[in-house]
């Protein structure tokens, strides 16, 4: 038995062939589709990114639960996601990850 790159090995070789084959194809199709896409600065993504959260904010009963007492994670005054968030961030980094 000889092996050769361009021929294939016999029904095994022209199956991943065929596989390399389909699989190019859809990546082929995937950079088409992504080629056809519209282009945003991020500047402009992060402000739709901001206002689709800030948008959620009030029917997110993480947030704003029907019973707040009952909330341990609600904040004692009104305060943004992204602010709420970078506390979260800061507690698990100070006191779980790395306690004193």
């Amino acid at each position: 038995d000889t092996h050769s790159c361009c021929t294939g090995c016999g029904d095994q070789g022209e199956e991943s062939l065929h596989m390399d084959r389909d699989n190019l194809q859809q990546e082929v199709d995937s950079l088409r589709c992504q080629a056809n896409m519209e282009r945003w600065p991020v500047s402009r993504s992060i402000t739709e990114m901001i206002a689709f959260v800030e948008g959620g904010q009030k029917g997110d009963f993480l947030i704003h639960s029907p019973e707040n007492r009952c909330n341990p994670w609600i904040p004692k005054e009104r305060r943004s996601l992204v602010r709420a968030i970078e506390e979260c961030a800061y507690i698990a980094l100070t006191r779980v990850i790395s306690p004193s």
